[in-house]
């Protein structure tokens, strides 16, 4: 009986130590497994101008300045076409069934030469133009330093 109770004893102490090997070896396999697992992704911000009632004009009220011809850019299905009131245009097709941004960039670049301190373009699509040819034509506008980025009235879907 005494031998018992000595077993008793010396079980309950080894017992009680908490096995950190399995632990570890948990560890090793499960951290390397979420670092691979995990998703990183890239966030982007997309600073849009939305125009506000109240800055409109009162209609009683004439303008001393008068107004600038708007820039726009408006994406078709086949082509760009950037203008710049009735004074300037350019309608740039599509090469081989894809968007010419490389053109297009150099139209804007043109035409940021013609206006050094405009900033605003306003940007027309129907809904039928995918959202990445969208977000790659806003990035070509804001590379050709047109910061002040307005999205505008859908276009009526094309033949």
């Amino acid at each position: 009986m005494i031998d018992r109770e000595k077993r008793k004893k010396r079980r309950m102490q080894t017992d009680e130590a908490i096995h950190i090997v399995a632990l570890w070896n948990l560890m090793l396999i499960l951290i390397p497994f979420l670092l691979l697992s995990a998703t990183f992704s890239q966030t982007s911000i997309l600073n849009l101008m939305i125009p506000s009632p109240s800055l409109a004009a009162p209609a009683n009220k004439v303008p001393e300045i008068p107004p600038k011809e708007p820039i726009r850019l408006i994406i078709k299905t086949n082509s760009f076409t950037l203008s710049q009131g009735l004074s300037w245009e350019r309608v740039i097709p599509n090469q081989t069934n894809r968007y010419d941004y490389d053109v297009l960039a150099s139209a804007l670049r043109e035409l940021k030469e013609r206006n050094p301190k405009e900033e605003n373009i306003t940007l027309s699509s129907s809904s039928r133009i995918p959202y990445e040819v969208i977000i790659q034509a806003m990035d070509q506008c804001r590379e050709a330093q047109f910061s002040n980025i307005s999205l505008g009235d859908d276009l009526p879907a094309e033949n």
